[in-house]
């Protein structure tokens, strides 16, 4: 963006003054060690020397700072509150009464210093609209032609401008843009600090007007820098005259401009449209200028760096091209737009209410109060939505998407950032107060924005169809949006709104859009009361300029909408009875006796087979997030469904017959229609609320070995157990099959026996204890089974165990034989009473007339 600080300094070894110039000071200051002394050191230089001294240091400082040019920068992204000192040093630093605003209002005050910014580091849109010729309003006096014919390679800006823009740059720089996820907390962190004190400073929400530099401007020459005056240089293709007329002409055009801006409202519309992207002199309106191009300057470069890195218009060039051009923000680029929207919103309803002398006559009134009227429609609404619209397109699924979303809900409340909010923002019980929205102060807001309401809205449900609604965060975000669109009569006047749009919108008219034009007014700005005409005029225009061509536009209440809200509430519902399933069955174990905990221990210690209920999802949830998450759901349903008079399903309902279906038992099988997935049945699959069926039928003990088993031990445990069995056989079954407490005892030791079905028919068994049946199926008796041993946890908690018997109780590896025999005694003999006890023998005749049957087949 500037020239090395090698180059700057001059690089003149033969000047015995080289090292005591402000640049060569400058440049060893921005190396000390500690920011104070940077700070301290440059704040001097800077208050001794004048603007011709600080001309050819200021570029690489600015490089120095934010890091551009291959400089380390001072932190700016990563500072925050924990390093006190440093931060409070470069907080008065830069502060906009800090001295760094101080040498740049000390360069802006002559009117020929001018800073090259690189066009290439302009958004995509911009450097398009820059090579096809189209010229922005605000770049037409401040581009660098360096030769005849060639496209323009520079930006000619005044220090102010060069300023802004490189404080605007810094947030989507590619050095520092990957790097900006440090803003969990804005309110501590440097940046948006700083942000939040120019906002303050040059957008005053108290009414009051923007502070005059400290450094007046030169006297040779009525300009206003700050907007766009032509700088002292020629266009090359043509001589000096040519250069003095067209200045001359401008000037003069600036002067009629001036002297008619106040005529009547539609000439105050037009000249204010050319003191936000035009140059403005300082004439008869000298003062009003002088209070807003600071300003207006200040939010152009943010809306242009910030706001503008993307286009909807549908590229024609390649897929790489397309890639590249592809701008992602960053979370801490949209936590600081909201900051901006917030303070927008702030801004904006800080104005003063319009004082009409007659009917066809308005009081005039400050340059900043009109600057007020119109910063959301000339400044904000076209940038932010395309802003938007990218964002909810090419973000990606998961929770990350938050941010995002808390700007479009910043945007679409403006109601929640007026002056009377701010001074009661601090009371917790006004938060959960359900106010109304005045039609007669926002309904002008919500027509003028209407696609904002709609259009983003049925952006977010085909993200919201793909999200995991039984996630915490995911829960949050929809449960969000219901809340702000079930606000009272928001809802009506949404209707309304939408209304008038479908009753004088012309037929066909939804397929017609114009390109957008760069400084065009996208908004009426008539101050008359909205009329039903106006009203309809202005969302017709809203459509054209804000939307792609093609672009067709689909209601909110329609039934279309509604359906999608329906099936939204579905999967909603679904998901609360996974959520609820998750808390029932794997939170109960909290309120069971010591006992049951305890045989639950054995029995999976033991008779370990791998299969858990929700184990996936256990270490995710805990009871307080089952409960959260179930409450953001049953209130955001309740919400969308009083929006849009849609049936709310019952949870009740839905666990009833997913109960009796089976609907959300993993091991049941997505939903289907002809034999494909239906879209409920994706969202199950994807979700994890049903799968497939994975069922192995065969032989239990040749089960395939599971991935938290181990291989060599599990074969070598069956290869043990089939060999005891092999001997054994006749005895286990006579154990296992025996009525009253000992055959009690032995159904704690053996496995029981089971019949599996078989595809292949053989003469003779492989296992001892294996017998073939006629209907292709075969009984597996009593047996050992040892292959509970070759399980990682099992192997865990023998290593576990020996380690405590070891070094707490000091036993060997004999005594802790001993005592593991003496438990598995005490497991079978307590297992066996609690069954006679409860009385088995029923299933135990069962067990015995099913084996015997099959064997004797």
């Amino acid at each position: 963006m500037a020239a090395p600080w090698s180059a700057i300094s001059g690089g003149n070894s033969t000047n015995s003054n080289s090292n005591h110039t402000p640049t060569a000071q400058i440049l060893s200051a921005c190396n000390r060690p500690s920011l104070r002394q940077r700070c301290d050191e440059i704040t001097s230089i800077v208050h001794r020397s004048s603007s011709k001294e600080l001309h050819a240091s200021f570029q690489g400082l600015l490089d120095n700072i934010f890091g551009f040019n291959g400089c380390p920068g001072w932190g700016l992204n990563t500072l925050t509150q924990h390093n006190h000192e440093d931060f409070r040093v470069l907080q008065k630093f830069m502060e906009p009464k800090g001295a760094l605003l101080y040498m740049v209002y000390k360069l802006q005050a002559d009117n020929y210093l001018r800073y090259e910014f690189p066009i290439s580091s302009l958004p995509a849109p911009t450097r398009a609209a820059l090579m096809e010729g189209v010229m922005p309003a605000f770049y037409s006096n401040k581009l660098s032609y360096q030769s005849q014919g060639r496209i323009p390679a520079t930006l000619m800006l005044s220090a102010f401008e060069y300023y802004m823009f490189s404080f605007a740059f810094f947030l989507v720089h590619p050095t520092h843009q990957q790097s900006m996820q440090n803003w969990t907390q804005p309110q501590y962190c440097f940046f948006p600090c700083l942000l939040d004190e120019y906002l303050q400073y040059f957008l005053p929400l108290d009414g009051g007007t923007v502070p005059p530099m400290p450094v007046t401007q030169g006297t040779s020459r009525p300009s206003s820098p700050g907007q766009g005056y032509s700088p002292p240089y020629r266009h090359p293709q043509y001589g000096v005259l040519y250069d003095y007329l067209h200045s001359k002409d401008t000037y003069r055009g600036h002067i009629l401009r001036s002297n008619s801006s106040m005529t009547s409202l539609h000439h105050s519309s037009f000249s204010r449209q050319d003191s936000v992207l035009g140059s403005m002199s300082m004439t008869t309106t000298e003062l009003a200028s002088s209070e807003t191009w600071r300003t207006e300057t200040f939010l152009h470069a943010l809306m242009e760096f910030w706001f503008s890195q993307n286009s909807l218009m549908p590229k024609e060039f390649g897929l790489r091209q397309q890639v590249q051009e592809n701008f992602m923000p960053s979370v801490d680029h949209v936590r600081a737009v909201r900051i901006v929207v917030k303070h927008l919103h702030f801004f904006a309803n800080a104005a003063k209410p319009m004082l009409n002398i007659s009917a066809y006559q308005h009081a005039e009134e400050a340059a900043i109060d009109e600057l007020r009227r119109y910063v959301l429609s000339h400044f904000l609404q076209k940038k932010l939505y395309v802003f938007l619209r990218h964002g909810f397109d090419h973000w990606p699924l998961d929770s990350s998407f938050r941010p995002m979303l808390e700007v479009w809900l910043s945007v679409i409340q403006p109601w929640r950032y007026t002056s009377g909010e701010l001074r009661h923002r601090s009371s917790p019980l006004r938060e959960h107060r359900d106010i109304p929205i005045s039609k007669e102060k926002w309904f002008k807001f919500i027509c003028d924005n209407i696609l904002f309401y709609t259009a983003l809205l049925q952006e977010y449900l085909p993200r919201a169809f793909r999200q995991d609604m039984s996630s915490p965060k995911n829960a949050l975000m929809f449960f969000r949006v219901a809340k702000v669109y079930g606000q009272s009569n928001l809802p009506e006047l949404l209707e309304e709104a939408e209304r008038l749009l479908l009753e004088h919108a012309s037929p066909g008219y939804y397929r017609q859009a114009s390109t957008p034009g760069y400084g065009a007014s996208y908004l009426s700005t008539s101050h008359h009361s909205p009329t039903t005409t106006s009203i309809s005029t202005g969302l017709m225009t809203q459509l054209a300029e804000l939307e792609v061509p093609g672009y067709v536009y689909k209601p909110l209440f329609g039934q279309q909408t509604k359906m999608s809200i329906e099936q939204l509430l579905q999967i909603t519902v679904q998901a609360r009875t996974t959520v609820r399933s998750i808390g029932r069955n794997d939170f109960t174990s909290m309120s069971e006796s010591c006992w049951s905990w305890v045989q639950q221990f054995f029995r999976e210690l033991f008779m370990f087979d791998g299969s858990s209920s929700h184990m996936a999802l256990q270490d995710d949830y805990g009871p307080q997030d089952t409960f959260r998450v179930d409450s953001y759901l049953d209130q955001a349903t309740q919400f969308m469904g009083k929006t849009f008079d849609v049936d709310v399903p019952s949870v009740y309902d839905e666990m009833d017959g997913a109960h009796r279906r089976g609907m959300y038992d993993k091991d049941s099988s997505p939903d289907c229609m002809d034999g494909e997935l239906s879209s409920l049945g994706r969202y199950q699959l994807v979700n994890g609320l049903r799968r497939f069926e994975h069922v192995y039928h065969g032989d239990p003990d040749l089960q395939p070995i599971r991935s938290y088993e181990s291989t060599t031990l599990v074969r070598s445990l069956y290869r043990l157990s089939w060999h005891i069995n092999d001997v054994f056989a006749d005895k286990i079954a006579e154990w296992y099959l025996r009525p009253g407490f000992w055959g009690a005892v032995a159904k704690q030791y053996f496995a029981p026996p089971v019949i599996y079905p078989t595809h292949r028919k053989r003469s003779s068994s492989s296992s001892p204890n294996v017998s073939l049946c006629h209907d292709d199926h075969e009984a597996l008796g009593p047996r050992v089974s040892l292959r509970f041993l070759g399980s990682y946890q099992t192997i865990g908690l023998l290593l576990a165990l020996y380690f405590f018997c070891a070094y707490v109780l000091g036993l060997g590896p004999t005594g802790m034989f001993v005592l593991v025999m003496v438990g598995l005694i005490i497991y079978g003999f307590i297992g066996g009473l609690v069954r006679t006890i409860k009385g088995d023998e029923h299933s135990t005749q069962n067990q015995q007339h099913h084996y015997q049957h099959h064997h004797l087949n």
